[in-house]
């Protein structure tokens, strides 16, 4: 993996409603610890390195400002009586005090589909306030001065595929490097707008052209079940995950009102590019 500048950008995103598209979608070290792991579709590779002391991100303590001195011409004053013996204040340190020291770690980040190609509008986000887009070759590199958890987002047309986190403890003497790589089938779902309801998950929109507009769902449906598991038993992200999936796969569901007797429906997770990219 290369050695690339530090940059470092911040994100912050909060959703009130939840609105969903599914769609068919630099040294030579010796690593002291390697640890590829696979996380769902997405392998990752942590190495860990020992490097060199980095040049310190520095915060200053608040300082005392320093004062001119002031010239006085005094052949000419006359001496002050002394009426009293004044103490002798002890003279306090006015020193600068030392800087705290923030020893910043370098985390350098290279991802690729699983076919060796690049993945574009891809974007690494973290827990410490990261948020750095990977660049046209695959990488991104940012500095942490915390324990810190990194995942990437690769965005599939209207949906995002998004990594479990990676939790990086903070070591001002290491240097870490992540390798991703991504399944190289892109993210498919349904083509529906979503909301959650106390009766399951409603559509609120049919996206032109989708799988869902072609099977004939509605605005207003309700989708209570999904394969063999109750909406009620899952959170809307399990949903998500449960009904996107790559491109070309298929997903059964219920709606609220069918009979037990009736087959649950079948679609064809579609790919759609996002017109706005």
């Amino acid at each position: 993996m290369k050695t690339r500048p530090v940059k470092i950008k911040y994100l912050v995103g909060i959703l009130t409603i939840v609105t969903i598209f599914f769609f068919r979608s630099g040294t030579e070290q010796q690593p002291v610890e390697t640890q590829p792991e696979s996380r769902a579709t997405v392998t990752i590779k942590k190495r860990i390195y020992k490097r060199d002391r980095p040049r310190p991100i520095t915060v200053y303590n608040a300082q005392p400002t320093e004062q001119e001195e002031e010239n006085f011409d005094t052949a000419t004053e006359e001496p002050a009586e002394v009426t009293a013996a004044v103490p002798v204040q002890p003279q306090q340190d006015t020193a600068a005090e030392e800087p705290e020291e923030i020893l910043p770690m370098p985390v350098l980040v290279f991802v690729s589909n699983s076919d060796g190609s690049i993945p574009m509008n891809t974007i690494v986000v973290g827990s410490c306030r990261i948020f750095e887009r990977v660049d046209d070759e695959g990488y991104a590199e940012v500095m942490i001065t915390e324990d810190c958890s990194i995942a990437l987002i690769r965005k599939d047309g209207f949906l995002n595929t998004r990594t479990i986190a990676e939790t990086i403890t903070y070591s001002p003497d290491d240097m870490v490097e992540l390798d991703f790589t991504f399944p190289v089938e892109r993210k498919g779902g349904l083509g529906v707008q979503i909301s959650e309801t106390d009766e399951g998950i409603e559509v609120q929109r049919i996206i032109p052209g989708s799988p869902a507009e072609e099977l004939g769902l509605q605005p207003g449906d309700v989708i209570v079940q999904v394969d063999d598991t109750h909406v009620s038993e899952i959170d809307i992200d399990e949903f998500i995950d449960k009904m996107t999936g790559p491109e070309g796969t298929t997903v059964t569901f219920r709606l609220q009102g069918q009979s037990e007797d009736e087959p649950p429906l079948t679609l064809t997770r579609t790919y759609m590019e996002d017109p706005q990219m």
